[in-house]
């Protein structure tokens, strides 16, 4: 299995596809992680080149393409070896109001990557890390919001030219995430959807939603929505720098990011449960339903109010609305959707 793994500087990149491979090793895959970065480092450092972390974005073009080039070629030598490895790279830099490319596309076709996956996170996070970087400190959140985009629309783009699946994933999903993409490829993905801004407030139900989210990670990949935690008003969020504050226009670019990431996650989703507590309607999981069935997506509902959901609710269910959540999995493993839990990365071996 041969992933490349991208993600713009500040989403703990490295550190996820570590955990990753430390996993895989526990359970019987010699996974290698290779980061073109500190290759290409190394590499400059063997020929007594200067280069340095806080000044390589302003090195000359050429200088960059050819310990690239070093790097993925040492790269493809170790992968002659190596089974399972997970290639760490930008897509691209966004430096100095420019693009600059942060793999060379040449190498595609002989890498041959199964799999591609972009982490991103918390847009409030990735700036309180770069903000540590003097090189980085510069950036507003739009700089970043737009970064974050050009590295996973880059990605996607690698993935379609090689007709590879692509998969966005949040620094705080499990690494099991990715282990289980990897190496449980007969585990369906599903997507949760639930009114997160009518429950918000109310711990009991999202101690509800969080309970399902646990059981359905146990039977397939699931992908939370609320693993990357956006803000949406012209407010700091509580992760962010003590004297943040985002305008206007940025507030609307995270909202718009939010509802873009959420259709892409539903989009690499085999199909979408929906845990509905409230009778509060919620424009997100109709709009998130909608898109799910006209992208071909089956769509699962739990109704927990005792009162009868809209048939607008209803029209966009593959199967007749569930009123708990014993009788959704009743019918997972009934259908064979699911067969009781998949535990091989949850402390039981497969």
């Amino acid at each position: 299995m041969r992933v490349v793994c991208t993600g713009m500087s500040g989403t703990g990149r490295l550190d996820y596809v570590r955990e990753v491979a430390a996993l895989a090793r526990r359970y019987g895959h010699d996974v290698a992680v290779f980061d073109v970065k500190e290759i290409m480092f190394r590499i400059a450092a063997d020929r007594g080149q200067l280069v340095e972390e806080e000044t390589i974005l302003d090195t000359a073009a050429s200088t960059l393409e050819a310990l690239r080039a070093a790097a993925l070629e040492q790269v493809l030598r170790l992968a002659e070896t190596t089974p399972h490895f997970i290639l760490a790279t930008h897509a691209l830099f966004r430096w100095r109001n420019a693009l600059i490319p942060g793999f060379d596309v040449h190498y595609l076709n002989q890498v041959q990557p199964d799999l591609y996956v972009t982490i991103s996170d918390t847009i409030t996070a990735i700036k309180g890390r770069l903000d540590r970087q003097a090189r980085w400190r510069y950036y507003s959140y739009h700089d970043l919001l737009t970064w974050r985009d050009e590295e996973t629309f880059v990605t996607e783009m690698m993935a379609s030219f090689q007709r590879q699946p692509h998969y966005l994933i949040a620094r705080d999903q499990p690494p099991d995430t990715l282990y289980r993409l990897m190496f449980r490829p007969e585990v369906p993905t599903v997507y949760r959807s639930y009114p997160i801004t009518h429950i918000v407030d109310q711990p009991d139900l999202q101690a509800e939603c969080e309970a399902l989210g646990v059981h359905l990670d146990e039977r397939f990949v699931a992908f939370d929505p609320m693993a990357i935690k956006d803000p949406q008003t012209p407010q700091p969020a509580a992760d962010a720098p003590t004297e943040a504050t985002f305008t206007p226009a940025e507030a609307q670019y995270m909202a718009d990011q939010t509802v873009a990431r959420d259709y892409k996650l539903i989009k690499q989703s085999d199909f979408v449960v929906v845990y509905y507590p409230t009778t509060v309607l919620s424009a997100g999981v109709i709009s998130e339903m909608i898109y799910a069935v006209a992208n071909g997506k089956q769509v699962f509902a739990v109704w927990l109010p005792p009162t009868e959901p809209s048939p607008f609710f209803s029209y966009y269910c593959t199967a007749p609305v569930f009123r708990s959540t014993e009788a959704l999995f009743a019918y997972f493993e009934r259908t064979g959707l699911a067969r009781g839990p998949s535990r091989d990365c949850r402390g039981q071996q497969a």
